[in-house]
């Protein structure tokens, strides 16, 4: 019985070798799931944030300073103090050219919006990105707000955008984000 068990091969090392195959692309699966997940959680932070923000500002709750330092402290780990250089928190206010409270010293004009307030406090992170509405006293146009011409004259909106550079956190991340440009995320929010 001895001699005709060494003729059946062992089946030992044919599992080894196919887990040293598939051990690689088991790694890389399970590091990208984590980077993606990392990923969408920067991304619905940055999208509660704004929304929070703008619904306070808009309905009176808080000034535009609080609201944003009360949701920015709400918004560790991607907004954190200790980051400032990775995000940047913006709150503008658009209306008509005409508005009453319009501290801007734009050229009255009822049929035209523009940004009459804008605030972008050095507290409120450092990444270098410019607001994608202008500044105060520029028209806001279609392309930089779907659907402005139907907003009824008088009305004023209140706007909150949150820019984050995303900052990879595992080996399969950072292959990706040192190939090219960095990962910038961009959200708004219109009260």
């Amino acid at each position: 019985m001895r001699p005709f068990k060494k003729l059946v091969p062992s089946q030992g090392g044919q599992a080894l070798t196919e887990l040293a195959l598939i051990l690689p692309m088991l790694l890389v699966l399970a590091l990208g799931a984590i980077e993606v997940s990392n990923m969408i959680q920067g991304y619905l932070t940055l999208s509660h944030l704004t929304r929070e923000g703008a619904n306070m500002i808009s309905r009176g709750i808080a000034s535009p300073d609080s609201a944003l330092d009360a949701i920015i402290e709400s918004a560790c780990p991607p907004l954190c103090t200790d980051n400032q250089g990775q995000w940047k928190v913006i709150y503008s206010r658009v209306g008509p050219r005409s508005d009453p409270i319009d501290p801007s010293g734009c050229e009255p004009d009822n049929d035209t919006y523009v940004v009459l307030e804008q605030f972008i406090p050095p507290t409120k992170g450092s990444l270098d990105e410019p607001s994608k509405l202008g500044s105060a006293c520029d028209q806001v146009t279609e392309a930089e707000l779907p659907n402005i011409d139907q907003i009824s004259t008088g009305n004023n909106l209140y706007i909150v955008e949150a820019f984050y550079q995303y900052e990879a956190i595992t080996p399969v991340g950072n292959m990706k984000v040192n190939l090219g440009n960095p990962i910038i995320f961009y959200e708004r929010a219109v009260f």
